[in-house]
């Protein structure tokens, strides 16, 4: 188990070698065993192989990587062996030869880790020979290379079934021979079930590694090194320790159904270090929020949907299912189903267990997996069965019974704490508890009116901005009538309350403000009249709006959850609108939070609740949420998903009449366009921008007209990847002609980059150079470092030397790289070939993309420059000795066609031809002297 700050769930590489070695407790003993067999090989002799066996997350990729950080550190290790780490899955190895390549791989990085550059060079040159192809070969190669450094290499290779598997049967008797050598390497692997070839007599590795299993940890292992945890933590853990002293049942059941799964339990660690949840139910379901990217990922890598559909009926039984119960749930035949049991057993989802009769049966592997899929995906009777075990549990390892639970939480208010579903046994009993007294009707009606004169004082005091007489005004509506029974009375005081808070808020004094957001929601809490509902809402909505101005997440999260899980179901209109706004901004804090999946269903979640809703404030927020549901979609990867979503968002609204849904409808039209262009149908992506651009053409409203201006800049984007740059031109011209028409607020930068896009392809491509000048200039106010660095290029190209200097003399803030390129240009301008290299090199070697910068199109200027000057030849020459012909063979590449002709072109590989045949184009484009327009 491991913890580091930040924590990593799922990939343990992004935490330092320190922080991981800091907080790795669990399995100590197996890591222990681990070194003592491997400190027993020596240099020249017998090697004894191991193997960690255990279901995923289990901690075998941990103990891998603890290996690699002990072996060198150890001195006595690190004298005798070389750790070699590999990634998690090694796709690419169906032959030998291919896993010999990955360790000489993994050695180079070793190397190069070390400071031995000369030795990783060395391993990436030869890896190209032709002595890698073949198996035995490779392994020679590979073992020569430690002989020279004197030591062993111990391969730490994860998933070793999966390559073992994929290895014929004589290669994988070559790879036992290779790893018997009495100085060959030592492997120690991983693997989610026992090898096969472990059993088989004939097998080439039966009985050939010593296997370590995984197995769950015990409670007392996991209580162990949660203390350990805690107390490493410092003051940060001493939460953590307080709750194993005081509330150990928690930890228990979390325990009990997580499995003792150490990857599980180290997410368990971290929330008890820094999530306020006071009952296990709250444990579990922040848990299961913390797990869904994991399981999820887990479920869909299976991509058939018979497969998904056994998984999800073997979860939703819950209980171990035998073949036959199980075909006829799916209403499936039992041998349709037998093979894919089989591969599902394999791949450790699924595993077989002993049932009551003769037949065994089947259930999830990973039994929080389980859990999981029960409360996302189950029926509502299956999560019912879950919450009461879980409440079970929780009550059977308390100290204290029933009766003392329920006595001290009335009495330390810990039943505002509960569940949910534990606290509906109380729920009328607290309703009982409630009675109002009422007053005559003639008092009543004087105290109602008084009330509402001393409302209007604080109104009139508030517009002064006079802050302390408004809320001397509200605190004395409070005080007068805050007992009283009457429903008009209470929402004058509920009024006054919420006002109070409003009102310190807007001083400047949050802290009091949330303080008094909070007594609104304490005070009225158990009432139900939709007049105070709605102040409550109103309450809980602007304390999470504060605790966000206040970078608060974590806390605006449970306030805008505690609002929604209040009052989604109502029906009030003045409620559903705070309520709809809530789930809208957590799902934006998910966002920002980098929480994707949640944000994901966070959307989902508001448009179901509110797809018919008839309010407009609601229906503005459904469009809202469709479409940055469709962009998120769009952002992760998955475009079909993201493009239907952007359809269904025109079919539902386009006949709306209302501003800001026709604004939610063209800017779905706008990313639809965008995302097809991404998806690589260009042509349905110009004709989608043409329908933005036709469809609201006669809008004057800027909102609108700003989406037009984007969908031109985008179609322009668009039509210069194509190829086709007199119609990009054209594009970009209609996109900057619209902005400089569309008064709307911080349009400025957006116009400087279409006038700087617009003049690089006039300038590049050798369109109209005066225009050109022109953009740049109008560009220089806004951004004055690129214009006038591109300026610096159309002056040098157009042999306007003296302004191209006076230019350069201007530019104070241009990074390294580009001031090198520049310097490089002056250089060969003054046909100085050695100087402009050694202001290139420096260029190349620190990257053409620096600091949100990129400068490939200087470079492909540059080498116009160099052209220009018949240094054709010797820059090719230049490129393929200093090796940066690799590094960047696009541009090199298109060199050489420029140079030798464009048939040159073909001889390289279609990757890198696409790329080089656009720079190809401007740089012939660039190199001509007359204009092709004006």
């Amino acid at each position: 188990m491991t913890l580091a700050s930040p924590p990593s769930l799922y990939n343990q590489m992004l935490l330092s070698d320190e922080d991981f070695v800091a907080n790795f407790v669990a399995r100590k003993e197996t890591f222990d065993t681990l070194c003592r067999r491997l400190g027993a090989n020596k240099s020249a002799s017998d090697a004894k192989h191991q193997v960690l066996i255990g279901s995923r997350g289990m901690g075998k990729t941990s103990l891998l990587r603890r290996l690699a950080i002990e072996i060198g550190a150890d001195s006595d290790l690190s004298a005798k062996f070389i750790p070699l780490s590999f990634r998690e899955e090694q796709y690419n190895v169906r032959y030998l030869h291919v896993f010999w390549q990955n360790c000489a791989d993994a050695l180079a990085e070793w190397a190069e880790g070390n400071d031995m550059d000369e030795l990783a060079a060395k391993l990436d040159d030869s890896l190209v020979s032709e002595g890698w192809s073949d198996a035995t070969k490779a392994a020679e190669l590979f073992c020569d290379a430690l002989r020279s450094l004197g030591k062993r290499a111990v391969l730490l290779i994860d998933n070793i079934d999966l390559i073992i598997e994929a290895l014929g049967k004589e290669e994988r008797w070559s790879l036992r021979r290779t790893l018997q050598e009495r100085d060959g390497p030592i492997i120690i692997g991983a693997s989610t079930q026992a090898l096969k070839d472990a059993s088989k007599r004939d097998a080439a590795f039966y009985e050939f590694f010593q296997p370590s299993y995984l197995e769950p940890l015990s409670f007392p292992e996991t209580e162990t090194c949660m203390r350990a945890l805690a107390v490493r933590r410092g003051e940060t853990g001493e939460r953590v320790l307080n709750i194993l002293q005081s509330e150990p049942e928690r930890l228990r059941v979390l325990h009990r159904l997580a499995g003792g799964n150490p990857r599980i339990l180290t997410l368990t660690y971290r929330f008890l270090e820094i999530t306020d949840t006071h009952t296990t139910m709250e444990d579990l379901e922040r848990l299961l929020d913390d797990v869904t990217p994991y399981y999820k990922a887990r479920v869909e890598e299976y991509h058939t949907t018979l497969q998904r559909a056994i998984i999800d009926a073997i979860a939703l039984h819950w209980d171990p299912i035998t073949t036959k119960i199980l075909a006829n749930v799916m209403g499936e035949k039992s041998t349709t189903l037998s093979a894919q049991l089989s591969r599902l057993q394999k791949d450790g989802m699924i595993e077989k267990v002993e049932t009551s009769g003769s037949y065994a049966g089947y259930q999830l592997s990973e039994r929080f997996l389980n859990i999981w899929y029960l409360m996302r995906h189950g029926t509502r009777r299956n999560k019912q069965k879950l919450r009461w075990l879980t409440a079970f549990l929780s009550t059977f390892y308390s100290r204290n019974d029933l009766d003392d639970i329920h006595k001290q939480a009335k009495a330390t208010g810990m039943v505002e704490r509960w569940s949910k579903d534990f606290a509906l046994a109380f729920e009328q009993a607290q309703k009982d508890s409630y009675s109002v007294t009422s007053n005559n009707d003639i008092e009543f009606e004087t105290e109602l009116e008084e009330a509402r004169l001393m409302h209007k004082e604080a109104f009139s005091f508030y517009k002064a901005a006079d802050y302390n007489a408004t809320l001397e005004c509200l605190e004395a509506i409070i005080s007068r009538f805050g007992g009283s029974g009457e429903l008009a009375l209470q929402k004058e005081v509920a009024d006054a309350m919420f006002s109070k808070a409003f009102t310190l808020g807007q001083s400047g004094n949050t802290s009091a403000a949330l303080e008094s957001y909070d007594a609104v929601i304490f005070h009225f809490a158990d009432k139900r009249e939709p007049v105070l509902e709605e102040q409550v809402a109103r309450a809980m909505f602007n304390k999470a709006t504060i605790l966000e101005q206040d970078g608060e997440k974590s806390a605006e999260l449970e306030s805008y959850e505690t609002l929604i899980a209040r009052f989604v179901d109502s029906e009030i209109p003045t409620i559903q609108v705070p309520v709809a706004i809530a789930m809208f901004n957590k799902a934006c804090s998910l966002r920002q939070n980098g929480e994707k999946s949640a944000e994901l269903d966070a959307y989902e979640t508001l448009i179901t609740q509110f797809e018919e809703s008839e309010i407009l404030a609601v229906q503005d927020l459904v469009a809202k949420t469709m479409f940055n549901k469709a962009a998120t979609l769009g952002q992760s990867g998955d475009l079909s998903s993201a493009l239907a979503g952007y359809d269904s968002i025109v079919t539902r609204f386009e006949t709306s009449k209302d501003l800001r849904i026709q604004e939610e409808v063209v800017k779905a039209m706008s990313n639809k366009a965008a995302t097809l262009a991404q998806w690589g149908d260009t042509s349905s992506s110009l004709e989608a921008f043409d329908d933005v651009i036709v469809s609201f053409a006669d809008s004057d409203e800027p909102v609108i007209q700003t989406q037009i201006a984007i969908s031109l800049f985008n179609k322009a984007f668009t039509l210069r990847n194509l190829g086709n740059i007199e119609a990009a031109i054209k594009a970009y011209e209609q996109s900057l002609d619209l902005w400089n028409k569309i008064d709307v607020e911080n349009s400025e930068p957006l116009k400087s980059n279409i006038e700087i896009k617009l003049a690089n392809l006039l300038f590049d491509y050798n369109f109209n150079l005066q225009r050109a000048e022109a953009l740049y200039r109008q560009a220089l106010k806004q951004d004055p470092a690129c214009a006038n660095s591109n300026l610096f290029w159309l002056y040098l190209a157009n042999d306007k030397l003296e302004d191209a200097k006076h230019t350069y003399d201007l530019l104070n803030d241009v990074s390294q790289v580009g001031r090198c390129l520049m310097d490089a240009a002056l250089a060969f301008d003054a046909e100085n070939f050695g100087q402009g290299t050694e202001h290139l090199h420096k260029a190349l070697s620190e990257g053409l993309s620096q600091e949100g910068m990129t400068f490939d199109d200087d470079a492909e200027r540059l080498i116009r420059v160099a052209l220009s000057r018949d240094f054709g030849e010797r820059l090719i020459e230049w490129f393929q000795t200093t090796r940066f012909a690799d590094r960047y063979a696009p541009l090199f590449v298109a060199l050489v066609a420029a140079v030798k002709g464009e048939e040159h072109l073909l001889d390289t590989n279609p990757e890198v031809r696409d790329a080089a045949q656009v720079i190809y184009q401007r740089l012939v484009a660039g190199c001509g002297k007359s204009e092709k327009g004006s």
